[in-house]
């Protein structure tokens, strides 16, 4: 990199992805939090499925498990309500548990391309739902 020159601004391909102040962070509401987890675990369902449908897809028994745990998951995810309160988001969380917990691949195509939006989905809701949770409390929230 030239001296002084800046470095080039980094794209985020989602709003969950976008970098926040712990301003921004305890501004948060249940609803927002709920949405940005739903559009990362969509977009987990939708690597999934090109992995799936790809050549690159071997079919072993912890790929199929896997590609449950997905499936499986966005059923339970399209059956808990939108929160009320922070509170309420504990279902949601418990509902991508399973995709969370999965020891994915990560080779390169697909495979690599789902475990990038794992580790999205995971930043979603385990990182932001904790540095939020904090940043409401440094700020005298509940």
């Amino acid at each position: 990199m030239v001296e002084g020159a800046k470095p080039p601004p980094q794209s985020f391909e989602h709003m969950y992805d976008r970098p926040m102040t712990p301003l921004d962070l305890a501004d948060l509401t249940p609803s927002q939090l709920d949405a940005d987890i739903r559009a990362a675990a969509a977009e987990v369902f939708a690597r999934v499925q090109a992995w799936h449908d790809s050549p690159a897809w071997c079919g072993g028994q912890d790929d199929r498990r896997g590609y449950a745990d997905v499936v499986l998951a966005i059923i339970d995810i399209d059956e808990v309500p939108e929160p009320v309160d922070y509170a309420g988001l504990w279902r949601l969380t418990r509902a991508v548990a399973p995709i969370l917990n999965h020891s994915w691949p990560d080779d390169p195509g697909p495979a690599r391309d789902l475990a990038t939006a794992v580790e999205a989905l995971r930043r979603t809701t385990v990182t932001r739902l904790r540095e939020a949770e904090q940043a409401r409390r440094r700020g005298g929230r509940r």
